[in-house]
């Protein structure tokens, strides 16, 4: 058996040594550790199982490396897919935003109709907002029954301009909804308003 592993080494050197890259140097240490293995074949049997096991180490190794490869691929393909359909959102977007009439929630409306819609944003009983509202045509705060101060954002002509604005903040966090006017008095349930157009 000795023998056997002896010349497969042996037959794997030589040509390596005929080789001309090889210096003189190089070879007589070749020959060296030839010699020694040849001594120490326990040693070769060793340093065999290493390099099978190196070879098998970078298979596996190359094996993950494509696999990163092509989920680093799939992961690019799912971002491109969704940066497409986030441009086709946005451009719906501003198209229905094109096509949108200007919502109208200004104060000045309020004057002039009798049916104005607005969202309430808020009821507080010890709390108090006022100061910081005061300077905002666009806020309505109400004092109701047992002192709860009710707060209001927007003039709207139409219920269904409301009710879009009241989703959006609700969507931002809020708790919102939308109540109506009429002359100026606030109608407990808009089922009532049967004198506005919605």
């Amino acid at each position: 058996m000795k023998y056997i592993l002896l010349l497969c080494f042996i037959g794997i050197a030589l040509p390596a040594l005929a080789q001309p890259t090889l210096t003189k140097e190089q070879k007589k240490q070749l020959q060296k550790e030839i010699a020694s293995l040849s001594k120490n074949m326990e040693s070769f049997a060793k340093m065999k199982k290493e390099v099978t096991q190196i070879d098998e180490d970078i298979k596996v190794r190359n094996a993950q490396l494509l696999q990163k490869k092509a989920d680093a691929q799939n992961t690019e393909k799912a971002l491109a897919e969704k940066d497409e359909s986030i441009a086709y959102y946005e451009e719906q977007l501003r198209k229905i935003q094109k096509d949108r009439p200007e919502i109208n929630a200004t104060g000045q409306s309020r004057k002039v109709r009798d049916c104005i819609f607005s969202v309430q944003i808020g009821a507080y009983k010890n709390l108090d907002f006022s100061k910081y509202l005061d300077n905002n045509p666009n806020f309505i705060v109400e004092q109701s029954e047992g002192g709860m101060k009710k707060y209001m954002l927007g003039y709207f002509t139409s219920y269904w301009e409301a009710k879009n604005f009241s989703k959006y903040l609700d969507k931002a966090g809020a708790v919102s909804y939308v109540v109506g006017y009429y002359k100026k008095t606030r109608v407990p349930d808009l089922k009532d308003m049967t004198q506005c157009t919605f």
